[in-house]
């Protein structure tokens, strides 16, 4: 099950992803100028994305290229695609709701968690130490 609209993607041309990066940057750029305020571009990839290396119809497989996303000098981003995919191939279940494009148990955990290390790689979320 995937939603039609993710098929658009075929006539979008190439550097589309790099002109929606820009404007992320922007607006990253616009949100953190306080100095305090930490700007993350969480991506999600749609089902068809996620699932492209089992689709039967090849013409389907290669549609998204979110990877350009990364190549925005600067951008903070967490792309999920690698991490969810990765899931899938181990074999885990309910990434995205059966009947549904959403995401199910496993697939917000799996976004939950890389949006967690991304900010403590920024030093914005840190883990509290119980020192007695």
């Amino acid at each position: 099950l995937y939603v039609g609209d993710d098929l658009l993607k075929r006539t979008w041309k190439r550097g589309t992803y790099i002109k929606a990066g820009c404007q992320l940057l922007r607006w990253q750029n616009m949100v953190q100028a306080n100095g305090v305020t930490h700007f993350v571009a969480v991506i999600a990839p749609d089902k068809l994305t996620a699932y492209a290396p089992y689709l039967k119809n090849e013409s389907l497989r290669n549609l998204s290229s979110i990877e350009e996303l990364e190549s925005v000098p600067g951008l903070r981003i967490v792309n999920l695609l690698g991490p969810i995919r990765r899931a899938i191939a181990s074999g885990e279940k309910d990434i995205y709701l059966p009947n549904d494009t959403h995401w199910g148990a496993a697939g917000q955990q799996i976004a939950s968690d890389a949006v967690v290390d991304h900010l403590k790689k920024f030093g914005v979320f840190v883990e509290l130490r119980h020192d007695k």
